[in-house]
């Protein structure tokens, strides 16, 4: 398992093309929700938004089990508010109880996400909280392939999902009800990014002022964004 983590972090990185644009729109919508001072990140990967919670001077604890991510991480952060731990989710064992819960693109991964959101909710305080992003089926890009003919249905893992290691992909719906499913209310679901085209095309673009534009289209448009962010309570 560890060989297959640090396989997949080695093709890829939050702070490469197009990848990097979409992290620094999701460190702006997480960073609204974070509540402190006791924070977990779990997944951290390379520690891009370990890095922006740890600035708001927030006790940090950031969890992968990929020891090539945590390398990664550890380079990228000199802050002494983050304490890295390398540890499967199924493993781990909190030092403390925490106010937020940080899941960047971390249900789609694992096997049982519910079951995973239950054993979160005894990590968080009485009134800790969940910040997840996910990928979303409904979004403007997948259903262009839809049209195009590269997948069949909107939940269809493509080659690129199956890399990345993805066992699923989400809508509004199904994230509510993994959220419920673990006895959280969910207080706020939306979007990050109105992302039409695949990362490639969206490079070649280069845009920041176009870039700008799709992010704000997000409260419009939230069902059609490239990922979604819930927020939940315990």
């Amino acid at each position: 398992m560890i060989l297959k983590l640090d396989r997949i972090a080695g093709k890829y990185s939050e702070e490469k093309g197009f990848e990097k644009v979409i992290t620094s729109y999701k460190i702006r919508e997480i960073i609204k929700f974070i509540k402190g001072p006791d924070v977990l990140d779990l997944g951290c990967g390379e520690g891009i938004i370990t890095r922006a919670i740890a600035s708001l001077n927030f006790h940090v604890v950031a969890v992968d089990g990929s020891k090539l991510k945590l390398q990664k991480a550890k380079k990228n952060i000199s802050n002494n508010n983050v304490k890295f731990i390398h540890s499967f989710f199924e493993n781990f064992d909190p030092p403390v109880k925490f106010n937020s819960i940080v899941m960047s693109n971390i249900l789609e991964h694992v096997n049982k996400p519910d079951k995973l959101l239950t054993r979160a909710k005894s990590w968080l305080k009485h009134d800790g909280r969940i910040i997840a992003t996910v990928p979303n089926a409904d979004s403007l890009n997948r259903l262009l392939g839809l049209k195009m003919g590269v997948i069949s249905g909107k939940k269809e893992l493509t080659a690129e999902d199956k890399h990345k290691g993805h066992r699923r992909v989400y809508d509004m719906k199904s994230l509510k009800t993994d959220f419920k499913s673990a006895g959280f209310k969910v207080k706020f679901m939306g979007g990050i990014f109105l992302k039409p085209l695949p990362h490639k095309y969206m490079e070649k673009i280069g845009d920041e002022n176009i870039y700008e534009g799709l992010y704000k289209l997000r409260l419009e448009y939230p069902n059609l964004c490239s990922s979604l962010i819930a927020v939940a309570l315990k």
